[in-house]
């Protein structure tokens, strides 16, 4: 009988625990933010990357409006602000004088896909989660230095010589680099939300994963306005050639939307040959 009943005292405690779990996590477990395998997803173009533990259906039922302006305009503000301090590296690299900070790339890419998403009819909901999206998506360069799209060699005339016979990359390369992209900057956002609690954290890491692997409208959105904004930025800031041909030929590859190729070959519509 005392076997028995240190059996069903045992079962109860399990079960008490794992009740607690999933109403901290308003009705779902908690998203594991330290898992980088299992994902379906997609970058410049849509493809298939097979990984676990990522996907989370019911977001938008279980993550309230609340939360998310919450972490907007608390934990993600702070990062913003850090970020005025952190120019552009692939910029600077390129010789631009005055090269956009991350939150002015931030700033924009806010700007872009406020006006984006009004015109093409996107709920409020969606418009949130845009917008906490691509805040946090920079969250990492608060722990390192900003990761070039152009990574440049050292040396001036190596650095010289790389610029000047610079090919674009093809869609798939491009492809493996996005990706490759999305598991180093991820360790780095692991680092920077360690403090947050784990509800919070598994919040974001599903968004930050969901901003590079996403296949919804609003993941694609973010991807595309990525590829963009640095294209339309950079054409304000310098003259050099080379920059602005390095910047407009990766675009061109990655973009798909034909409303933003036509805004993107717009802004270059006067770039030439050398």
């Amino acid at each position: 009988m005392k076997t028995l009943w240190g059996f069903l005292l045992g079962v109860l405690v399990w079960h008490l625990i794992w009740s607690a779990s999933v109403v901290r996590s308003n009705g779902r477990p908690a998203h594991k933010p330290t898992s980088t395998s299992g994902v379906r997803g997609s970058g410049p173009k849509t493809t298939t990357i097979k990984m676990k533990d990522w996907d989370w259906p019911n977001f938008d039922e279980e993550v309230s409006d609340r939360e998310l302006k919450a972490l907007r305009d608390g934990f993600l503000a702070n990062c913003r602000a850090d970020l005025y301090l952190i120019p552009r590296q692939g910029q600077a690299e390129l010789g631009v004088t005055n090269p956009e900070t991350v939150a002015e790339h931030l700033d924009d890419l806010a700007k872009l896909a406020d006006q984006y998403s009004e015109r093409r009819g996107y709920s409020l909901r969606e418009r949130l989660v845009l917008e906490v999206m691509i805040l946090n998506h920079e969250v990492p360069e608060r722990r390192k230095e900003d990761s070039p799209q152009f990574p440049l060699p050292k040396d001036v005339e190596e650095m010289r010589r790389f610029i000047r016979e610079w090919q674009p990359p093809t869609r798939e390369q491009e492809l493996q680099r996005w990706v490759r992209e999305w598991r180093e900057e991820r360790v780095a956002f692991l680092e920077a939300t360690a403090r947050l609690s784990d509800r919070n954290r598994g919040i974001l890491t599903y968004l930050f994963d969901r901003f590079y692997l996403g296949q919804d409208r609003v993941a694609q959105l973010a991807q595309q306005l990525h590829y963009l904004q640095p294209a339309l930025d950079i054409r304000r800031r310098t003259q050099s050639w080379y920059a602005l041909h390095m910047h407009l030929a990766r675009a061109q590859v990655a973009l798909t939307d034909g409303e933003m190729i036509k805004q993107l070959l717009r802004a270059y519509r006067v770039i030439g040959s050398r």
